[in-house]
């Protein structure tokens, strides 16, 4: 069994409004019980800041010195998920992830998906952070949001 995600025309990056596109595909050399297959699309920020050593700073009257960073300063990282989006192809989105499976003949099966970025991050709504597993809930899956579907 294989599979992959072929990407529709992929720009070297995606930002706000983008359209994210592609196909599925599953190869299998023999028959399977295939329940579901889900998409999820993650993002996620990550920052790191250099905080300087107290010693590279000159405070007060007198000339004043960049910050800098030294071997005694801290790298202070911060990750944010702020996009957390699934969507259901196979069977189909009416039918529940956990039906009844269904037997896919050997061969190649491919299914389309679509996602479009949103324009605003969920990052200041505590509401949303929780169905992306930002503050506390198991990564997405709270709330009628799972499925996209608000």
């Amino acid at each position: 069994m294989s599979i992959r995600i072929a990407l529709a025309n992929p720009p070297e990056f995606y930002t706000n409004l983008d359209v994210i596109s592609g196909k599925i595909i599953l190869g299998i050399s023999r028959p399977e019980q295939i329940g579901a297959v889900i998409v999820k699309l993650e993002g996620e920020s990550k920052t790191a800041l250099g905080a300087p050593d107290a010693t590279d700073l000159q405070l007060g009257g007198g000339s004043r010195r960049r910050a800098t960073a030294t071997e005694n300063s801290q790298t202070l990282h911060e990750n944010h998920k702020i996009l957390y989006k699934v969507q259901q192809v196979f069977p189909g989105e009416n039918v529940p992830a956990y039906a009844t499976p269904v037997v896919l003949n050997p061969g190649q099966h491919e299914w389309p998906f679509s996602f479009k970025v949103p324009f605003n991050n969920a990052c200041g709504d505590p509401n949303a952070m929780v169905k992306i597993g930002g503050l506390a809930g198991a990564g997405g899956f709270a709330g009628p949001s799972f499925f996209g579907r608000d």
